[in-house]
């Protein structure tokens, strides 16, 4: 009996010893894990909004989509001048002056030569608005990426700085929209972004 206790415990021992083996050995990974520190974030937040008010080359290409905006009006405002003066003539004619009928068509189709270009031009000009806002944000996108890329950013948060409107109808929207609640200042890297879109 005492034989067989002493095999028993022998056996024990060596589960025992074989247990404490593994979790000895164990220990040090463990603990060269819990020393592994994550790699540091470094964040930043830009005003896209402020950014694109201030980009140089947004401030140009609204000039010159004005500027056709008042070419598209005058060249309206020209073909209106002439069917204003057609009407005058036509009805200074005779009720039964053969050249009525011929006066009053050609005034129809100047109305409707005018109502096109207008449509065309106002349908040109939006598409060059929107293209116009496309590769502008693409810019603002490729100087942030470059920033964050040369300066080993791991995180950029679009932001702005300001307060919910009184408009019952826009506030809930406004605030779901809102990205960043708070920030320190020094995260703020809206001036270089337009420091470098505006070289």
């Amino acid at each position: 009996m005492s034989m067989s206790k002493s095999i028993l415990l022998a056996v024990v021992a060596a589960f025992v010893s074989v247990g404490l083996f593994a979790v000895v050995t164990q220990l040090p990974k463990k603990a060269a894990a819990d020393d592994a520190k994550p790699p540091e974030m470094k964040i930043a937040i830009v005003n896209v909004e402020d950014v694109f008010n201030k980009l140089k080359e947004r401030a140009a290409r609204e000039d010159d989509l004005n500027k056709r905006k008042e070419a598209l009006r005058a060249e309206i405002q020209k073909m209106d001048d002439q069917v204003q003066g057609l009407l005058k003539e036509h009805d200074a004619m005779s009720v039964d002056d053969p050249k009525r009928n011929a006066k009053q068509e050609q005034i129809v189709q100047l109305q409707a030569d005018a109502e096109g270009k207008y449509k065309r031009g106002v349908a040109m000009l939006a598409k060059r608005e929107l293209s116009d806002r496309q590769e502008l944000y693409g810019m603002i996108r490729d100087a942030i990426d470059k920033y964050a890329a040369d300066n080993k950013l791991t995180l950029v948060l679009k932001a702005d700085n300001k307060r919910v409107s009184d408009n019952p109808d826009s506030q809930s929207m406004e605030i779901s929209q809102r990205n960043v609640l708070y920030s320190d200042a020094s995260l703020n890297i809206t001036a270089e972004i337009i420091k470098a879109l505006n070289k």
